[in-house]
This record gives C-alpha cells, sequence and structure tokens, in this order.
C-alpha cells in the first residue's frame, strides 16, 4: 500500500497539538492497517463466521450498543501521533501488530455479540453473569483467577460480563491457539465451549439479524484539538493523586534534577521487587497480587514523577520497605489499585 502523505507532517509539536483532529485528514482507506483488518476479517471466514468487520476512526476501541462497527484510535495512523499520545499516556493501545489484533478480535466479540442478538441466554447469564447490568468507572481483578481467559492486559476479562463474553470470543477465534488444551482444568473452558456451541449453533453460516454502518463519535465529528484529546484521556486514565514526595524521618526520595545523578527509584524498588512485597504484605495484611498491582502503581508514579532514591535506602531494605508499605496501603485505600475502564 503506498505511503500516506499529510499536511501537518512539517508542523512543530506544539503547532499539531493545537490542531483540530477532524482536520488531520486521516482515512483507514489504503492505510497499512486494513492489512489486519483484513487479517481479522480472514480469521472469521475461516471459522464460517459471515460478517465483515467495519472499522472506523475514533478516539478509542470501542463498540457501541445497537451497531455493528467497531473504532480504533485515530492516533494508531501515523508515528508521529502514536509517539505524541505514548508520551501524554505512557502507551498507544493497540501500538503493535499482535496488540492491534487482540483489541480487533475482542471488538469484533461486540459486534457478532450485537448482530446476533446473543446476550438473551440463561445459560450465557449464569456463566458469565449478567451482560445487562451497569458498567463500573473502575474494576478490581485477580490476577491468578483461572475462571476468566487471559487475553488483554490488566484482566480485562474480569470487568464485566460483556467484557468477559468478547475476551473469551477473542481467545477462541485467535488462530493456532488450542484453546481446550491451554485451559484444560481450568473453569474458563465452560466458557470457551459455550461460546463454541453458541456459534455453531447461531452464528456460522447464518444470517445476522442486524447490520448497519453506524458510525457514533466518529472522528470526522469531535472537536477536539489533539492537545485537548490527550489531556481529556489522561485525565481520564490517570485522576489526580496527592503526588508529594513520601514523609520519612530523613528524606530518601527526590524529584531529580541536573544536579541530582540518584539513581530512579523505581529501577532501585523493581530489583528487590519480591522482597518488598512479602514485607509490605505482612505489615498491610492485603492480599499479595494487589500489594503487586499497588506498588507497580507506585513505581509508574515514581517513573512519571522523576522520583530518584538515596542509595542508602537499599542498605536498609525493611526501613525502605515500612515506608513503601505506607505508600501502597495509602493507594489501595484511596481505591487507586483499580483498573480504570
Amino acid at each position: 500500500m503506498a505511503k500516506q502523505t499529510y499536511f501537518w507532517t512539517h508542523f512543530s509539536d506544539k503547532l499539531l497539538l493545537e490542531t483540530p483532529v477532524s482536520e488531520l485528514g486521516l482515512s483507514l482507506k489504503n492505510h497499512p492497517l486494513m492489512e489486519l483488518i483484513q487479517k481479522l476479517s480472514k480469521e472469521l471466514e475461516l471459522k464460517g463466521i459471515p460478517l465483515k468487520p467495519k472499522v472506523y476512526l475514533s478516539d478509542d476501541w470501542f463498540c457501541a450498543d445497537g451497531t455493528t462497527t467497531f473504532a480504533i484510535p485515530f492516533t494508531l495512523l501515523h508515528p508521529r501521533l502514536k509517539k505524541l499520545e505514548e508520551d501524554y499516556l505512557g502507551e498507544m493501545e493497540g501500538g503493535n501488530d499482535e496488540w492491534f489484533m487482540k483489541l480487533a478480535r475482542h471488538e469484533m466479540g461486540h459486534v457478532l455479540d450485537n448482530a446476533f442478538e446473543l446476550r438473551n441466554s440463561n445459560q450465557r447469564t449464569k456463566l458469565f453473569g449478567d451482560g445487562h447490568q451497569p458498567y463500573p468507572e473502575t474494576y478490581d481483578y485477580k490476577p491468578y483467577s483461572k475462571s476468566y481467559v487471559r487475553h488483554i492486559e490488566d484482566g480485562y476479562a474480569q470487568s464485566h460480563p460483556d467484557e468477559d463474553w468478547a475476551e473469551t470470543f477473542a481467545v477462541w477465534l485467535t488462530p493456532n491457539l488450542d484453546w481446550e488444551k491451554q485451559y484444560s482444568n481450568w473453569p474458563a473452558l465452560k466458557k470457551l465451549k459455550f461460546v463454541n456451541n453458541t456459534f455453531k449453533k447461531k452464528v456460522i453460516n447464518k444470517t445476522p439479524f442486524l447490520e448497519n454502518e453506524e458510525m457514533p463519535h466518529k472522528l470526522e465529528e469531535m472537536s477536539l484539538t489533539l492537545k485537548e484529546y490527550l489531556e481529556q484521556k489522561r485525565a481520564r486514565l490517570f485522576p489526580k493523586r496527592n503526588h508529594g514526595l513520601p514523609k520519612t524521618d530523613r528524606p530518601i526520595f527526590f524529584k531529580k534534577s541536573l544536579s541530582n545523578k540518584l539513581p530512579l527509584a523505581s529501577t532501585v524498588i523493581k530489583k528487590n521487587k519480591k522482597f518488598y512485597s512479602q514485607v509490605i504484605k505482612r505489615e498491610t495484611d492485603q492480599y499479595l497480587y494487589r500489594v503487586n498491582q499497588a506498588l507497580d502503581l507506585f513505581m509508574a508514579d515514581c517513573d512519571r514523577l522523576k522520583w530518584t532514591i538515596h542509595p542508602t535506602a537499599t542498605k536498609r531494605p525493611k526501613y525502605l520497605a515500612k515506608i513503601l508499605a505506607t505508600q501502597v496501603n495509602k493507594i489501595i485505600q484511596g481505591g487507586h489499585h483499580r483498573i480504570i475502564m
């Protein structure tokens, strides 16, 4: 596919950030990402699923209720836009081919749910939960649970019954994956078998009840500048917390500066994370998986805020562990360890 050029490629970052996203001139037509969408189409075809993916540009990955289309973030279409999103958010969701395909399969699960009206099943409700319940703003997840498939990171299947369904479908659709073997003796296997049977009975070689080309919240209708889009997304994903340096008897955490050559706190903590986690677990009486989630969040804060740590702290690991226990407990008590939807 021919390489696409855009009028703003010579813009400074400042000027690009001030540009309305609807005026960036982005289109999936003839874009290299269409090769991945065609790959998804082939996967569906091999399963005997009659619906082709209809994909459009918006501000996030989603499939709206009542539609048989799904959206992807417009920032995926150009390296500069991807880099800006990474700078603001720390990552570009779906930024490599493998990640893109995982998310695309997941969204296609929602599309097929809508197209073939698959929600209204007592057995599905029994296995997955009530898909009609409201979506939470955040969720807590158990990383060791075998009741859910492991697909998108952060245990996304545990966030809502409909996400559990879409994740299970995505695993079932993945080529060259022996899901019966991989999930043998897992409670999640019942869900995979249910998806398999449901598609055999209600989807494969059948005509969908619903098929449309609706594109809610499409890029062309968005009035935000690129900077406004990135700032709003960052505010949603990273709500403000009290980010003051941890208080200790003697300062051991410091903000990085030109004169401060101390190592990053996250690097030091990561080297001995297993020890710190065990001490924190005893100090806080929290589950180990929850301690690890909160400690990971604290380390991410250290990276984002460029906190360094004095080397003497590593010579007193139990003392440092108790300081970290206080921070971890604050994160858990404040509910900040929960994953934002």
